[in-house]
């Protein structure tokens, strides 16, 4: 089992509760249990828990309710580990209003479920199809919002728990581009058609995330199944390479989120 100070040095900056991912991993060793999150993680903190304990005496899977999410739960267990164990700690919520006069966005369902007085990693991705918002959310706060969240903005809305507790699989734009580099502002430059000296300066100005954390180094290479967001352009994944051309740059597929 690794130390305390081990497991934290592993995290390194970027888990900032390290001791209480600490503590669900001690749990999960000395009681055999899975051990699962209460609260909803980057895709970022993920990764870096899978590459350091998947590989040792503990198996880490981290679940969103859907595929590609970049809000997971984080399941601890020395055994292998069922997606439906996650059902126990969250529900997902169908948020539905009539937007025939109406558009309400990411953001607005956002603001006002935290106005009711959670933070953010109390939910998970939202996903918008059609009128109707889907979020997963920590099971212990989801009566309190069926019953509180009346209206987003100045829609009414109706609050109900998903049948199947799944979100709807998220829809994307495929992508193909021809890039000199990997380096962000490259790539960046690429998928919102602006200049290169415009890509840094978003860099700079703190606009740009990668899997979860804001990235300020332009230079930092891009890596397949990154998650980019790019604040005013929207949301990308970077999916793979497909090879050279005869002038030696990269051909990649980027999906975009819809």
């Amino acid at each position: 089992m690794l130390s305390k100070n081990d497991f934290i040095k592993s995290c390194g900056n970027s888990i900032e509760d390290a001791n209480k991912l600490f503590s669900l991993y001690v749990s999960a060793l000395k009681s055999g249990k899975t051990m699962i999150t209460n609260e909803f993680y980057t895709v970022n903190v993920c990764n870096v828990l899978k590459s350091f304990l998947s590989t040792k005496e503990l198996n880490v899977l981290c679940y969103g309710f859907v595929d590609d999410a970049e809000r997971c739960l984080i399941a601890f267990s020395i055994g292998e580990i069922d997606l439906s164990i996650f059902d126990d700690v969250a529900k997902v919520l169908k948020i539905s209003y009539n937007d025939k006069f109406n558009k309400l966005s990411h953001r607005d369902f956002l603001g006002s479920i935290m106005s009711l007085g959670f933070s953010r990693e109390k939910m998970g991705d939202l996903v918008i199809e059609n009128n109707s918002v889907y979020v997963p959310v920590v099971i212990d706060f989801v009566d309190y919002i069926i019953q509180n969240l009346i209206k987003v903005k100045h829609s009414p809305v109706n609050v109900a728990v998903e049948l199947f507790n799944r979100l709807p699989q998220k829809r994307f734009e495929i992508l193909y581009k021809v890039v000199s580099s990997l380096r962000i502002d490259n790539i960046i430059s690429s998928l919102t058609n602006v200049s290169r000296e415009k890509s840094k300066l978003l860099v700079k100005e703190g606009k740009i995330k990668i899997n979860g954390i804001i990235e300020s180094n332009p230079d930092k290479k891009i890596c397949e199944n990154d998650i980019i967001v790019v604040t005013g352009f929207g949301k990308f994944k970077f999916k793979e390479i497909l090879g050279s051309t005869s002038k030696n740059k990269n051909k990649i597929i980027v999906d975009k989120f819809i």
